[in-house]
């Protein structure tokens, strides 16, 4: 069985003993496809390294070319636009970037004052201890405590108390 092709009809045509309109898609033999060519029922047909190929109409040719300076025309539009989305969004997102790092630059520098608290805590806590333990050898009362350089904490009484809720 010879090989079937694809082809669109141009104009209309009996194909299988089927009356088919202008623009069908039917599947022919390469010798139906020679006889409606011959007739001018599909483009013009050219045969190529034995390959059988459908010559495009100049209509069909005007209507590629226009389709291309379109297609043209529209990516000479959209890719600038993209471009200057894209732009947008990665300025959005450095800036984004910068706002963190300097949010993350002052929780480190927090966590860093407080880890120097601690320390200085820890080491008086240290000596507060030796001086207890020191005192209950001794059996002599330890050293005052000194007063807290926490003026916040001085100013509330080192405790916060809660407000009474308004009636």
């Amino acid at each position: 069985m010879d090989a079937q092709i694809e082809v669109t009809l141009i104009s209309p045509a009996k194909v299988d003993g089927e009356h088919k309109p202008v623009g069908a898609t039917v599947f022919v033999s390469e010798k139906v496809l020679h006889q409606l060519a011959a007739a001018g029922a599909v483009p013009e047909l050219a045969v190529i390294d034995g390959e059988i190929e459908v010559i495009p109409s100049a209509f069909e040719e005007a209507v590629a070319v226009k389709a291309q300076e379109i297609a043209t025309e529209m990516v000479a539009v959209a890719i600038p636009e993209a471009v200057e989305d894209l732009v947008d969004q990665l300025k959005k997102a450095v800036a984004r970037g910068n706002l963190l790092q300097e949010e993350r630059d002052a929780v480190e520098n927090g966590r860093n004052q407080m880890a120097g608290r601690a320390e200085a805590a820890e080491a008086r806590v240290a000596e507060l201890e030796q001086q207890i333990s020191k005192a209950a050898v001794e059996d002599t009362p330890p050293e005052p405590v000194p007063e807290t350089n926490n003026k916040k904490a001085d100013a509330e009484g080192g405790k916060k108390t809660a407000s009474k809720p308004k009636s």
